[in-house]
């Protein structure tokens, strides 16, 4: 049980006289927790909550809620960067890179592309076939947004060179590091909590306004899935939503206005542990993010526990809608 100090709570309740004229106590004794409860979820989805939490974070790169290992391969200027991420971005090691043979983002196998986007690690496999150096870490490409996109192709790695290697100018596909650099990133890196960018193009710093937009918008979507307003709900879904499935857009309006009518939003609970915000790099021209996080949700005829993604599309500077689930 997690236990939250007493100095901390003071300041959590006191911060709730912003929301309601009325003596907290008194709506403690009339109505309960639920009341303040619901104000501290309203809360969460505003950007001033947002814009004061980031900053005692550095977001220069995205948000994350627990500590991190981010991996930044750029294939521009073919160079790897490791960070740890614990509230502030801490550059651990920079590699000298070699990726697939020709530019572009991976659509099929064997088109000799490195993927763009957002992955992570599965697998550690410890000696390798010695064409890939003294070991190899395993990505989930194609993961659910590539297949939803039609992509295809397997065993997109991170490894070395076998010894003696006289062409370290490219790969079918994978990011190859030389032997000793990957040898010092295994020492340095929880492969198990590491994050991995794929970008064609050096990545921007973020503007902390942009990303306490973006948080808010979560929790706002959060709040509204929470407190049962279907049509608030529904509008932070994009019309031309990709689902995983035969499945459109229509068919989950349907299934969602549904599963509201129960009107169990007095007694549903839903909780996001662990989250990670960070741009999302594609070849579509979108500016689109990546939201993973541990949900937790509860309710009289459906529990959930394990892990969510997201992809949201920045519309623009003020508006965001889902279009992968």
């Amino acid at each position: 049980m997690r236990i939250i100090p007493l100095s901390f709570l003071i300041v959590w309740i006191s911060s709730l006289s912003l929301f309601s004229d009325e003596d907290l106590a008194t709506v403690y004794r009339k109505e309960g927790m639920s009341p303040i409860e619901k104000l501290l979820d309203r809360r969460l989805s505003t950007t001033t909550y947002w814009k004061t939490e980031l900053k005692s974070h550095d977001s220069i790169f995205g948000y994350f809620d627990n500590p991190t290992d981010l991996l930044i391969c750029d294939k521009s200027t073919k160079k790897l960067k490791l960070y740890r991420v614990n509230g502030h971005f801490r550059l651990l090691q920079k590699s000298s890179i070699v990726v697939g043979k020709l530019p572009g983002d991976k659509e099929r196998e064997g088109d000799m592309r490195t993927p763009i986007g957002v992955y992570h690690i599965v697998e550690k496999i410890q000696n390798p076939d010695p064409i890939y150096g003294p070991l190899a870490f395993v990505t989930d490409y194609p993961n659910r947004f590539d297949r939803i996109r039609g992509k295809n192709g397997h065993g997109i790695w991170l490894h070395g060179f076998p010894k003696n290697c006289k062409d370290k100018n490219a790969t079918k596909g994978c990011i190859a590091v030389h032997n000793d650099s990957l040898v010092a990133l295994d020492k340095k890196m929880d492969w198990h909590k590491a994050l991995l960018i794929i970008s064609d193009k050096p990545l921007k710093q973020i503007d902390s306004n942009r990303l306490s937009r973006l948080l808010a918008f979560i929790f706002q979507w959060r709040y509204d899935w929470k407190y049962n307003d279907f049509h608030r709900y529904i509008s932070h879904y994009s019309r031309a939503m990709v689902f995983k499935t035969d499945k459109d857009y229509n068919y989950f309006v349907n299934y969602k206005r549904r599963v509201f009518k129960r009107n169990e939003k007095l007694k549903k609970q839903i909780r996001i542990e662990d989250l990670k915000v960070v741009p999302q790099p594609n070849s579509t021209g979108k500016k689109l993010w990546y939201v993973s996080f541990h949900e937790i949700y509860k309710s009289p005829t459906y529990r959930y526990e394990g892990p969510k993604e997201l992809i949201i599309e920045e519309v623009h500077p003020d508006r965001f809608q889902i279009v992968v689930e």
